[in-house]
């Protein structure tokens, strides 16, 4: 009996983490037809709708789907770096890439570069309104952005605004994708060289953090890592684009948990600059 129990206990938890994976954008299921079968069966549904063990966060509702990846095997050490001269090298580069099938057009945005920028801010992906300003963040976005950021005394000519991909993405990334578009992102990190990363996309865990993982198991957590022997904090929070399209019920909730997020930031960059 007590078997019995544990083994529905256990598919009732796989099933609850399958649903919730497909709530954040991912659909990807082992093709197994016993597994399929087993996950579509009656009784699996039953198990699932007792009462779930409670967890200490809950999954937060999204309004826009990020680009999802399959899982990827976590890794540890130095972040290799993918080495350009100097930025104009970098820039030549980024303009010179074929392309990828996640590409919707040829025509990467253009950043410039500033001495040694205090926050690396990382956008999601790039929509049509951006593309065509020529900017990652535009009009709502930009200023909600420079709002969020002045709250915690970090002004935009001390930020270097980036993206994890360089072009609009028409299709959903592959994992090759963005591990493509990421050494140009890792380029950029290991010439700049920031105090601290601000990332609104969760994709960028695969190629900082050797793992793939929702922005709600990311969030609220500072991220250590090392390019080229320069350590600094990754942190992750939610996208002022996503914040502006969500319902204002939500909202609220969405600007409070950015809030904390910012907070955290500020505290890492003052001891930073205590230690300096």
């Amino acid at each position: 009996m007590n078997d019995q129990k544990t083994t529905q206990k256990i598919l009732r938890e796989v099933f609850c983490w399958l649903q919730f994976q497909k709530r954040m954008g991912l659909e990807y299921l082992p093709n197994d037809n016993k597994l399929r079968a087993l996950l579509h069966s009656e009784d699996l549904h039953k198990a699932a709708s007792a009462p779930p063990a409670q967890h200490s966060r809950a999954a937060m509702p999204q309004t826009t789907k990020q680009p999802q990846i399959s899982e990827a095997p976590a890794q540890s050490g130095k972040i290799p770096l993918f080495e350009y001269n100097d930025f104009n090298e970098l820039q030549s580069a980024i303009a010179a890439c074929p392309g990828c099938e996640a590409a919707d057009t040829r025509r990467p945005v253009p950043t410039k570069p500033i001495q040694k920028p205090q926050v690396l801010v990382v956008t999601d992906a790039i929509d049509y309104e951006e593309e065509l300003a020529g900017g990652y963040l535009t009009g709502p976005a930009m200023e909600l952005l420079e709002k969020m950021l002045k709250a915690i005394n970090i002004h935009m000519n001390q930020v270097y605004l980036t993206g994890l991909f360089k072009c609009r993405t028409g299709t959903k990334p592959k994992r090759m994708d963005v591990e493509r578009c990421a050494r140009f992102l890792v380029a950029e990190i290991g010439l700049l060289k920031p105090q601290a990363i601000l990332s609104f996309t969760p994709l960028l865990s695969l190629p900082l953090l050797g793992k793939t993982a929702s922005l709600s198991h990311l969030r609220g957590k500072t991220h250590l890592i090392c390019i080229n022997d320069h350590e600094m904090t990754l942190f992750f929070t939610h996208s002022p684009k996503t914040i502006l399209k969500t319902a204002a019920n939500t909202q609220k909730t969405l600007k409070l948990e950015t809030w904390k997020d910012l907070q955290t930031l500020q505290e890492t960059l003052k001891k930073t600059m205590g230690n300096a």
